[in-house]
Protein backbone atom coordinates (compact mmCIF):
# COMPACT_ATOMS: atom_id res chain seq x y z
CA UNK A 1 0.00 0.00 0.00
CA UNK A 2 1.12 3.43 -0.81
CA UNK A 3 1.46 6.29 2.05
CA UNK A 4 -0.91 9.10 0.63
CA UNK A 5 0.59 12.05 0.79
CA UNK A 6 0.20 14.81 3.09
CA UNK A 7 -1.11 17.96 2.14
CA UNK A 8 0.74 20.82 3.17
CA UNK A 9 0.38 25.01 2.74
CA UNK A 10 1.66 28.17 4.52
CA UNK A 11 0.74 30.18 7.32
CA UNK A 12 -0.25 33.03 4.83
CA UNK A 13 -2.16 30.53 2.45
CA UNK A 14 -4.05 29.76 5.56
CA UNK A 15 -4.88 33.22 7.03
CA UNK A 16 -6.00 34.30 3.45
CA UNK A 17 -8.53 31.17 3.56
CA UNK A 18 -9.71 31.84 7.52
CA UNK A 19 -10.21 35.50 6.34
CA UNK A 20 -12.42 34.07 2.94
CA UNK A 21 -14.03 31.94 5.39
CA UNK A 22 -15.15 34.56 7.81
CA UNK A 23 -16.31 37.06 4.48
CA UNK A 24 -18.13 34.44 3.12
CA UNK A 25 -20.17 34.22 6.41
CA UNK A 26 -20.01 37.79 7.26
CA UNK A 27 -23.66 39.55 8.38
CA UNK A 28 -22.64 42.19 5.76
CA UNK A 29 -23.83 41.23 2.07
CA UNK A 30 -21.09 43.23 0.32
CA UNK A 31 -18.42 41.25 2.36
CA UNK A 32 -20.28 37.98 1.93
CA UNK A 33 -20.20 38.51 -2.14
CA UNK A 34 -16.48 39.62 -2.34
CA UNK A 35 -15.94 36.61 -0.20
CA UNK A 36 -17.91 34.33 -2.53
CA UNK A 37 -15.84 35.82 -5.16
CA UNK A 38 -12.35 35.46 -3.91
CA UNK A 39 -12.73 32.10 -2.10
CA UNK A 40 -13.71 31.15 -6.03
CA UNK A 41 -9.76 32.67 -7.11
CA UNK A 42 -8.38 30.81 -4.05
CA UNK A 43 -9.85 27.58 -5.05
CA UNK A 44 -9.34 27.60 -8.30
CA UNK A 45 -5.60 29.04 -7.67
CA UNK A 46 -4.66 26.58 -4.71
CA UNK A 47 -7.34 23.23 -5.77
CA UNK A 48 -10.30 22.29 -3.71
CA UNK A 49 -8.60 19.19 -2.16
CA UNK A 50 -6.21 22.04 -0.32
CA UNK A 51 -9.01 23.97 0.58
CA UNK A 52 -10.56 21.04 1.82
CA UNK A 53 -7.60 20.17 4.04
CA UNK A 54 -7.34 23.82 5.18
CA UNK A 55 -11.17 23.70 6.43
CA UNK A 56 -10.84 20.81 8.22
CA UNK A 57 -8.13 21.86 10.09
CA UNK A 58 -9.26 25.32 11.08
CA UNK A 59 -12.76 23.56 12.33
CA UNK A 60 -10.78 21.30 14.29
CA UNK A 61 -9.11 23.75 15.25
CA UNK A 62 -11.90 25.97 16.74
CA UNK A 63 -13.20 23.05 18.43
CA UNK A 64 -10.10 22.63 21.00
CA UNK A 65 -10.75 26.36 21.42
Amino acid sequence: MSEQPSITWTPEELAEFDLLTWMVSSRDQTDRIRGRLDMDKFVEKHGKEKCDAMFAHLTKSEKLE
